[in-house]
């Protein structure tokens, strides 16, 4: 949970495993202010065709 209030998931995400996710919600806590994600419900994680094609890595 980010800031104790959003849920972090995962979607279709085979390699979610090598994936930490309590570290990946310390850092989106880190870079984006808790009043900026005051109307998000939720965040979800998923490997995105689109982001292979134009090889972009996050």
């Amino acid at each position: 949970m980010i800031y104790n209030k959003i849920p972090l998931e995962f979607i279709n995400n085979p390699e979610k495993d090598k994936i930490n996710l309590k570290e990946v919600e310390k850092q989106i806590e880190k870079i984006i202010p808790k009043h900026l994600l005051e109307n998000v419900e939720a965040i979800y994680l998923t490997n995105s065709q689109g982001f292979d094609d134009a090889d972009i890595v996050l």
